[in-house]
């Protein structure tokens, strides 16, 4: 693996530091979680491009109760297996990007990164993450 020269940098609400991790060339975060309504995963599929995070697809399972129903612009639509996918079309998240982590009853979030699968809905259960590229 080619190291990058930027970390994924996780905080809590606080600002506090939960966890680093080296980026390396092709490198894709996977956020997975289950919808509170429709009890459906999704699952979004991050990649880092120019120093910053980018949503590069979004898988899912159903499509009612705000879950994704059109095609970004610039994008395509791809059925994958058990999957409807909307790839490509994205922008650039915010430089510190707020995700909410539900608990064992709603959300169920995991996150995927080379190779590794961690449930953070077990480890920091209704928590809000701050997730940010910094430099190494």
């Amino acid at each position: 693996m080619v190291p990058l020269g930027f970390k994924l940098v996780v905080r809590d609400q606080r600002g506090v530091e939960v966890f680093s991790l080296p980026i390396y060339l092709g490198s894709r975060l996977v956020l997975r979680s289950e919808h509170s309504l429709e009890r459906s995963q999704m699952e979004d599929q991050v990649v880092i491009c120019d120093g910053k995070l980018w949503i590069w697809s979004t898988a899912v399972r159903t499509y009612n109760a705000g879950i994704p129903t059109e095609v970004p612009v610039g994008g395509v639509f791809l059925r994958d297996g058990e999957w409807d996918v909307f790839l490509g079309g994205r922008r650039p998240l915010p430089d510190d990007f707020r995700y909410r982590v539900g608990n064992a009853m709603f959300g169920k979030n995991q996150m995927f990164f080379c190779g590794e699968r961690w449930d953070l809905f077990k480890v920091f259960p209704n928590r809000v993450l701050n997730f940010r590229l910094e430099a190494r």
